[in-house]
């Protein structure tokens, strides 16, 4: 038999609880309590729309549908605010009976084609029901780095894919503080909606 100071302690470490039947009892061990009751904890949700304008344009909308606040990285920011450039988007182009996806890398033409001087991360906030949304050309796309496009295929499919990443480790002396900017990294890259031009791009 165990001395008194040991059962009592013993007892401490479970929970009797009576079943239907007078009498019955039931152990639950000591990390079961509780969990009945947990909450789950507040995240943001972010997520990539992509949308016609007609046989030429498009949008693109970032949206955090969560319960926290964020940011989302879109690319770059050259000659201390003079120039907003997205980085790595692209778009993936299916095109009738043929299974082979085309990608069209987007990069206006007001883009540079080389970048000198200096560069930052390029943050934009989402707070919870934030949305910020982009409207995009047909030829703002190069495709399979070869020519851009003078419009949406007339039969075909349309996706958007953005990288997502953190801000850069190393930053401008005037503001080292963006390397420890808090910005969504939930996922590699964004993927939107899936939309059929035949029915919303005309």
């Amino acid at each position: 038999m165990l001395p008194r100071p040991l059962l009592l302690a013993t007892g401490l470490l479970t929970c009797l609880i009576v079943g239907p039947v007078a009498g019955q009892t039931k152990t639950v061990p000591p990390s079961a309590m509780g969990t009945a009751n947990a909450q789950v904890p507040p995240a943001p949700q972010i997520s990539l729309a992509l949308d016609c304008q007609g046989s030429r344009r498009m949008t693109a909308t970032i949206r955090n549908g969560g319960t926290l606040d964020s940011a989302v990285i879109f690319g770059s920011v050259l000659a201390n605010g003079g120039r907003y450039m997205v980085n790595g988007m692209t778009l993936q182009v299916a095109t009738g009976s043929d299974s082979a996806v085309r990608q069209g890398m987007y990069s206006p033409r007001h883009y540079p084609s080389m970048i000198a001087g200096r560069i930052d991360d390029w943050i934009v906030p989402l707070p919870m029901g934030a949305s910020y949304t982009l409207t995009l050309d047909a030829a703002d796309f190069i495709v399979d780095n070869k020519e851009r496009m003078e419009e949406l295929p007339r039969d075909g499919r349309l996706s958007l894919r953005l990288p997502i990443r953190p801000p850069n480790a190393s930053q401008n002396s005037d503001v080292p503080g963006l390397a420890l900017f808090r910005v969504w990294t939930g996922i590699a890259a964004l993927v939107s909606n899936s939309i059929d031009t035949s029915e919303r791009c005309r």
